[in-house]
């Protein structure tokens, strides 16, 4: 069955998202939608303990860097703070592992390529950094763990292919429950094809569908992944914003309501 998950940028927000129908949270620091989410405050998450849906806390220390570097590569600092992060919610009371919370993140790293892989050769390739991730979900254990858009970075990154097939090893290897993708560069409108490809071989992880999802697209959307999910397969989310120009940061009510109309309420 499609569901939709609403990441927002204040509790808030939470209501807005739960009285059209939102099946899941993603908890963000207030502030960060222009950086992608971040990290949130325990203060943010307290208010929502109770929430009759499940939350996902956002663990991202950074946006992309400033000087135009790769994003989702970290320092040993940041990837402490990481560890800190996750250790901190843990232990906080605010989550439950029967609601099914859990936290999204993605660590990549550099790794160079060799002569003739495409792109001319050389220079260097992003990939899941399968230590660190590893660490973390082990780390988090027994919450769920999606692995973040940094995803989309790997497929984008210029490795040879299957690049699809290997990204999704490479995840599932980590531990992960879950991917949440546009599948690649650009929004997910964009990307059918290899959305498609990546729904048929996910195999047990869940795929949480993301990057440009709106009411205005998301029947197009679920239309041309329909094929692509097999019975008993991998399960489908659609994952959105849902804010608009005059929102700000605010959930618009009448953007998850069209969204959900939009999924039909069925399985993809």
């Amino acid at each position: 069955m499609t569901r939709l998950e609403v990441p927002i940028f204040s509790p808030a927000s939470a209501k807005a998202a739960l009285s059209r129908g939102a099946s899941r949270l993603e908890i963000n620091r207030a502030g960060s939608y222009p950086q992608g989410g971040l990290t949130p405050d325990e203060s943010e998450v307290a208010p929502l303990q109770d929430s009759p849906i499940p939350l996902r806390l956002m663990i991202r220390p950074r946006g992309p860097p400033p000087d135009g570097g790769p994003d989702f590569v970290y320092s040993g600092a940041e990837f402490r703070e990481m560890e800190g992060a996750i250790r901190r919610f843990k232990t906080s009371g605010h989550l439950q592992e029967a609601r099914g919370d859990g936290f999204v993140f993605g660590i990549l790293k550099e790794e160079k390529k060799n002569e003739g892989d495409g792109d001319g050769g050389g220079g260097a390739a992003l990939v899941v950094d399968a230590e660190r991730n590893r660490d973390l979900v082990q780390l988090a254990h027994p919450f769920a763990c999606v692995f973040h858009r940094a995803f989309d970075d790997v497929l984008g990154s210029g490795l040879p292919s299957p690049t699809v097939d290997e990204a999704l090893n490479a995840v599932a290897g980590c531990g992960f429950d879950g991917i949440l993708t546009s599948g690649g560069p650009g929004s997910a409108a964009d990307n059918i094809e290899t959305l498609s490809r990546v729904l048929r071989n996910a195999a047990d992880l869940e795929i949480v569908v993301g990057g440009g999802v709106r009411s205005s697209n998301v029947r197009v959307l679920r239309g041309g992944l329909r094929q692509a999910v097999a019975p008993g397969g991998s399960r489908v989310w659609f994952h959105s914003s849902c804010l608009t120009a005059l929102s700000g940061e605010g959930v618009d009510e009448e953007e998850v309501g069209g969204i959900v109309s939009g999924m039909g309420g069925t399985v993809v």
